[in-house]
């Protein structure tokens, strides 16, 4: 199994309970070691990462200015005497480096069924 996804590194908390970051699958991502523990929890085996792709400051602050409603802006906490572009690039240089996409394989063990022995023996 190959699956992809996104992983941060010390988040900020007030990105956690924002709506709208957690919908550009920023502010709802986890560390890529809980991740990882996740999937071996769920039991899978032979889980490791195959690629990483960190996101720096440009990229970062692309994926805020895709979002389709930035009224989350007013509530970071910067103050309202920025404007918005002010505030996506100050977002965006404090996730510089800890939010990436990383591409995980796994495998599924094969359960095979138990066979039980049905053992009879004749005492004379």
């Amino acid at each position: 199994m190959v699956v992809s996804d996104i992983v941060a590194e010390d988040l900020p908390e007030w990105m956690y309970e924002n709506k709208k970051l957690y919908c550009s699958c920023v502010s709802g991502a986890i560390s890529e070691k809980k991740y990882l523990s996740g999937l071996r929890q769920a039991g899978l085996e032979q889980v490791k990462v195959n690629e990483r792709q960190v996101y720096k400051f440009d990229e970062i602050e692309s994926i805020i200015k895709s979002s389709d409603d930035l009224s989350f802006l007013s509530a970071v906490g910067y103050g309202e005497e920025l404007g918005s572009k002010e505030v996506i690039r100050r977002i965006a240089r404090e996730l510089d480096g800890k939010v990436a996409s990383v591409k995980n394989s796994a495998r599924k063990p094969i359960l095979l069924p138990h066979f039980s022995v049905l053992v009879s023996i004749d005492i004379d």
